[in-house]
């Protein structure tokens, strides 16, 4: 994150535990990767680290998704939108909200996907993050246009063309 950890062996401590949750998942032990993730969220927990903490649990909530757990994935990515919001950490709250619309969008959830790519677009702004503004806006209007409100659907992507080519 670019910030310090509170000292050496925290910062060794969460390293282990994150290398040892990559190796674990790109092994396909899910279980073990979900463990060590756990256990790096808890000791983020422990040492006020809301950046890393937040992280760790859209890495919780992909891994949920890849172990067909969709329901544990939402909670783990409401979860990093509430730690990421009170820290104030923008675009974090912004990944989160756009991996929460992409799990509901995969369950044909059209309509919450769409309020969740549009608090994605809200939290960019407030971050200072034109391009994911773009994104969340685009895909705001894509789930619009799949629950057939043209008008909503063209609303966000003018938003999106309007904002954009403000940007240099």
């Amino acid at each position: 994150t670019g910030r310090p950890v509170p000292s050496p062996e925290v910062g060794r401590a969460l390293r282990g535990m994150l290398m040892g949750g990559a190796v674990a998942l790109q092994r396909n032990d899910l279980a073990t990767a979900a463990t060590k993730f756990g256990e790096a969220r808890a000791l983020c927990q422990a040492h006020a680290m809301p950046a890393e903490e937040a992280s760790t649990l859209i890495a919780l909530a992909s891994l949920a998704l890849a172990a067909g757990a969709r329901d544990r994935a939402v909670q783990a990515y409401q979860e990093a939108i509430a730690v990421s919001r009170d820290a104030k950490l923008h675009p974090v709250t912004c990944q989160a909200w756009m991996g929460l619309g992409g799990t509901f969008l995969a369950a044909g959830r059209h309509g919450d996907a769409g309020a969740a790519y549009a608090r994605a677009a809200d939290a960019a702004k407030e971050g200072n993050v034109p391009l994911l503004r773009v994104e969340g806006l685009r895909l705001a209007g894509s789930c619009a246009l799949m629950m057939g409100d043209e008008r909503g659907a063209l609303a966000a992507w003018q938003t999106a063309v309007d904002e954009g080519a403000a940007e240099p």
